[in-house]
């Protein structure tokens, strides 16, 4: 297993990957996303896409604490990048703002939501 820590700014946003297994790469996304970073959080997640190739991604939004238009737009960027490359792309636990925003915006029609985690 793999740890790569990433931090744009500490008060801001932080990233963590993981390989838990071959093929596989979690992604811990904590703090703010907005303007200041997407830039930062959309090389990560697709450097995680491109370099490691993996079959299954699991993005864990737990530790979001803010997210403007701009973040969204990265995750939909993401999605249609692992859909069109035949990776399984899953964004887990996001809080209870972020889970609003997505159906309030039609978001969550298009994304791969888990709203407590990976289905066992």
């Amino acid at each position: 297993m793999s740890i790569t820590p990433r931090v744009s700014s500490p008060a801001q946003l932080s990233l963590q990957t993981t390989n838990p297994a071959a093929g596989i790469v979690h992604i811990a996304v904590a703090g703010e996303i907005d303007l200041n970073n997407t830039g930062e959080l959309r090389a990560q997640l697709f450097h995680a896409l491109r370099t490691r190739r993996p079959h299954h991604i699991a993005v864990d939004l737990a530790g979001v604490r803010f997210i403007d238009c701009g973040g969204l737009a990265v995750l939909i960027l993401l999605s249609q990048a692992a859909l069109s490359s035949g990776c399984c792309l899953e964004f887990t636990d996001p809080p209870a703002f972020l889970l609003r925003m997505l159906k309030e915006t039609g978001t969550l029609s298009i994304l791969t939501v888990h709203p407590t985690g990976p289905p066992t």
